[in-house]
């Protein structure tokens, strides 16, 4: 009966906090990632980590367990991004993917597009230059799919 009570206190432990699931072990493919970005694991608490809402991570994490650092995120709705954190938000420079086979490579600040990047959306159109708040603001290049251009400021 008592085992029954305390089955009964962690199963909805577990359903009342939002919690994170660390999954082990990884795969070859996660691996080789993790050894090729290592430097010292124990300095940088490298970890594989599933985010209910937003998918799996494999990277460095803060105290917080929040990502922060280098890191790769597979997202629950096919984006991928791979690149610096700060604080559980993209910062810093990556690449990222979307579902739609759309492709950013540039900077983020705080989760956002901004700074100079790389945009190339899937039916071809493309742009080079500054981002600020996800979209094209300051100097860059806008190249149709159709071969025309417009440089200047946006």
């Amino acid at each position: 009966m008592a085992k029954d009570k305390a089955k009964g206190r962690r199963r909805q432990r577990r359903d009342t906090e939002e919690s994170v699931r660390v999954d082990s072990p990884p795969s070859r493919k996660e691996r080789d990632w993790q050894k090729s970005h290592m430097t010292d694991q124990k300095q940088n608490s490298w970890r594989t980590v599933h985010f209910p809402q937003e998918g799996k991570y494999i990277g460095h994490v803060n105290m917080r367990g929040e990502r922060h650092g280098e890191g790769f995120l597979l997202g629950s709705k096919g984006m991928c991004y791979e690149g610096s954190w700060e604080g559980g938000l993209m910062h810093g420079s990556g690449v990222k993917m979307f579902p739609s086979g759309d492709r950013y490579e540039g900077h983020h600040s705080a989760g956002q597009r901004k700074g100079w990047g790389y945009y190339l959306w899937n039916c071809g159109d493309k742009y080079t230059g500054m981002w600020e708040g996800n979209v094209m603001h300051g100097q860059g290049c806008f190249v149709w799919a159709s071969g025309d251009m417009y440089t200047g400021t946006w």
